[in-house]
């Protein structure tokens, strides 16, 4: 599902630095604050994949796929922070920004403004700075990989943080009320005690000179509610599974450098009256996305 750093050796066994490596104990401090000015180069890749069916009485009435993918690099600039660090508005100045339907990356947008990203309630919107909108695609393609802090999740340390030092291999629970609570906010309501997973400590590896740690969270949700959905629809079957991976110099005074994020949603949803009455919908969805950051 994601790469992962492997620490074994060759047929002559783990070189001196990697068992060192291998035995450190290291801090796990997640939540980096970044602050209002900071500058990254930014480069990503992000896909959205989903799948839809529709039966009646065992007989397929209607399938529906559809396949959003992006790729940018540009210069980020944060503009402004919550008081915990969380960028609230940041520009994006594009080297390129490419998106497309069906694997084809043949939309691209112009690079002569930057994009702005800014939290307006409970959404990140996008716009050209000076005024100008993009295209509709294009947002939800930045929405990939580009994002800022809508108040919808605690931060990463209240989730997959240790109080404890780790070593390289160590695995530790997640904290499941606080991502049961986090999930509240896609309308999703899940029992704490059903939810299966660990965080690990993948490795050590060196990116733009920055020795970072590898910590992964693999979180599965076997059964879900949802709290809103239109008249006359039950859920009949709702799963996740979410796999976040980041790499976080081991200097704490220096912000995350890379994030890798898979989630995806299986639904079962039936029509029990109206227009839907007897008609079953499995659908599958799969977010994913990758953006490494560098401080420019």
């Amino acid at each position: 599902m994601l790469a992962l750093v492997t620490w074994a050796a060759g047929g002559c066994g783990a070189s001196e630095g990697e068992a060192e490596a291998e035995a450190a104990q290291y801090d796990v401090k997640l939540s980096r604050r970044v602050e209002a000015g900071a500058r990254f180069r930014i480069e990503a890749v992000g896909a959205h994949v989903s799948t839809s069916e529709m039966t009646r009485e065992g007989q397929v009435v209607r399938r529906d796929e559809r396949e959003l993918r992006v790729e940018l690099s540009g210069i980020l600039e944060v503009l402004r922070v919550d008081e915990a660090g969380r960028p609230l508005a940041q520009a994006l100045g594009l080297d390129y920004l490419v998106w497309g339907m069906g694997g084809k990356l043949d939309q691209a947008l112009p690079t002569a403004k930057r994009v702005i990203a800014e939290t307006v309630g409970r959404k990140t919107m996008f716009s050209l700075e000076g005024g100008g909108q993009l295209p509709p695609l294009a947002s939800e393609a930045l929405e990939l990989v580009v994002g800022t802090y809508r108040g919808d999740v605690p931060d990463e340390d209240l989730l997959f943080g240790s109080r404890y030092p780790q070593a390289v291999g160590d695995t530790w629970p997640f904290h499941r009320e606080a991502f049961a609570e986090a999930m509240k906010t896609t309308g999703a309501v899940v029992d704490p005690a059903g939810l299966t997973g660990e965080v690990t400590l993948d490795g050590v590896e060196r990116i733009a000179n920055v020795d970072c740690l590898r910590i992964t969270a693999r979180v599965g949700v076997d059964e879900f509610t949802m709290a809103d959905l239109p008249d006359g629809v039950g859920l009949e079957r709702g799963r996740a599974d979410v796999a976040i991976s980041g790499l976080f110099p081991i200097d704490r005074a220096r912000n995350k450098m890379q994030d890798r994020t898979s989630v995806t949603l299986e639904l079962v949803l039936r029509g029990r009256e109206g227009p839907f009455a007897g008609a079953l919908v499995t659908s599958r969805s799969t977010r994913s996305g990758e953006k490494t950051l560098v401080p420019f």
